[in-house]
């Protein structure tokens, strides 16, 4: 259990020290090897965003394997320019359609954070979808 949440730990600590122009999935995830053990990698995925990188936080996703259970981490950068703590300010709890597909228990989230992750999630869905069936997650 506690396995995936210091991989998570670790490589959001290392996404604030990221040199985005140069980043790749392997300098973000390479420090987990390090910190983690008995984790096997079956994918991983980093998206910097190029110039807009200044108000979209970098995106990673993957899938790792522990005792032979496959988990898929989904990571952003939390607030580190002043464009982040700008949108910050857009803090009204609002209902996501991905998160809360029944209606009858709505989950209810920082309206800022609610859209980076609906524009990463919408861009990336097609590659962690077949992640998710291909690994069984």
């Amino acid at each position: 259990l506690f396995a995936p949440i210091e991989a998570c730990a670790t490589m959001v600590a290392s996404m604030y020290e990221l040199d985005t122009a140069a980043a790749d999935a392997r300098v973000l995830f390479a420090p987990i090897e390090a910190h983690v053990e008995s984790i096997q990698w079956a994918s991983a995925t980093l998206e910097v965003h190029g110039v807009l990188d200044v108000s979209l936080p970098p995106f990673g996703y993957a899938v790792v394997q522990m005792g032979g259970v496959s988990t898929m981490l989904l990571l952003w950068r939390g607030s580190h320019t002043i464009m982040d703590w700008v949108s910050d300010v857009d803090a009204t709890p609002v209902v996501s359609r991905r998160w809360s597909r029944d209606g009858k228990s709505p989950i209810r989230a920082h309206g800022a954070y609610v859209s980076l992750c609906e524009n990463d999630l919408a861009a990336h869905e097609g590659r962690i979808v077949s992640l998710m069936l291909e690994h069984k997650v």
